[in-house]
């Protein structure tokens, strides 16, 4: 029996240790909500995570995806009724600072030195979560990734 490699215990240590974090909360967010930092600010961070070895994901929806994913089913919720009215008075205003904003975050990501990568996300949840697994895990060999 392998040590644990301190990022998964009980998980074998390999030549190459490695573990999944998730951060939900990119750093190219903060540049964009609240924007009070800009990208020069979190630059050093994204060269520090590159160095680690760290991946972007980033997932990208059309307009029209934005508007029935985001907007559309949440009409009558307290997000757009209440939440969502600092950014428009109306769904169609809402709608619109969530494109522009997706705009700015896509120019963010541009600027990261991260392994990245830009995936469309109109289709269906099960071509989305194949292509990010591909993503995740092509660098790792045969062996690790049947360990996922």
């Amino acid at each position: 029996m392998g040590r644990s490699n301190g990022c998964m215990p009980g998980v074998q240590e390999h030549e190459r240790p490695w573990c999944f974090v998730l951060v939900d909360t990119l750093h190219l967010t903060h540049c964009v909500r609240p924007g009070v930092v800009k990208w020069s600010d979190v630059a050093p961070f994204d060269r520090r995570l590159a160095a680690l070895g760290c991946k972007l994901l980033f997932l990208e929806g059309t307009p029209a995806t934005i508007w029935e994913r985001g907007i559309k089913p949440r009409a009558d919720q307290q997000f757009i009724q209440e939440y969502a009215r600092k950014f428009g008075r109306t769904p169609e205003e809402i709608h619109s600072h969530f494109v522009r904003e997706q705009e700015a975050l896509v120019e963010l990501f541009s600027c990261s030195v991260i392994t990245k990568r830009l995936l469309q996300n109109d289709g269906t949840l099960d071509n989305a979560l194949e292509e990010a697994l591909r993503f995740w895990t092509e660098d790792l060999e045969g062996e690790e990734i049947g360990q996922l």
